[in-house]
């Protein structure tokens, strides 16, 4: 088979994503050999998971904020700014369920689809919990990290395009 790309070489891998023949050339771009639609398509996932960590992170500092504020007004015995601090931790708790929960599907073991309904019901429960402090870390951590990934993804574009226009 020759190369997707250039059809006068021969291929020496396939892209991981999608199979398409890549030559030596083509396949050497990355770590793993992309084609030049995957890598775009993994960019734009990269920036799409960027936004959605960044959007989440807002709305748990602005919701805390406002948990914050509101439990200062309640209580006389806290000051505004360990209020604030406490409601922010509750925002990441709340808005970091989703990165938690993430995280730690990937270490539940395989045995737990045998319970039982109750079992199900304790499961989520401890779940959920855990994915709420896992989040709280995760959430600020992923965001960061994508972030720093996203102010590359332009500079990944242009050598993509560089790269697979030859």
């Amino acid at each position: 088979m020759n190369c997707y790309y250039h059809s006068n070489r021969e291929s020496s891998a396939q892209c991981t994503d999608c199979g398409k023949y890549l030559c030596k050339t083509c396949a050497s771009h990355f770590e793993i050999p992309l084609c030049y639609d995957c890598a775009k398509k993994r960019n734009e996932n990269l920036k799409k998971t960027a936004f959605k960590n960044l959007t989440a992170l807002i709305a748990a500092v602005v919701i805390g904020t406002i948990i914050g504020i509101w439990q200062y007004t309640q209580s006389s015995y806290t000051g505004i700014a360990s209020s604030i601090i406490a409601g922010w931790i509750i925002g990441l708790a709340l808005a970091g369920i989703p990165v938690g929960w993430k995280a730690l599907d990937k270490i539940t073991p395989n045995i737990f689809l045998i319970l039982p309904v109750i079992g199900w019901v304790i499961y989520f429960l401890i779940k959920g919990a855990l994915s709420m402090i896992v989040g709280v870390f995760l959430l600020p951590f992923r965001t960061v990290k994508g972030l720093i990934q996203y102010s590359k993804t332009k500079k990944l574009e242009k050598f993509i395009d560089d790269s697979y226009s030859q």
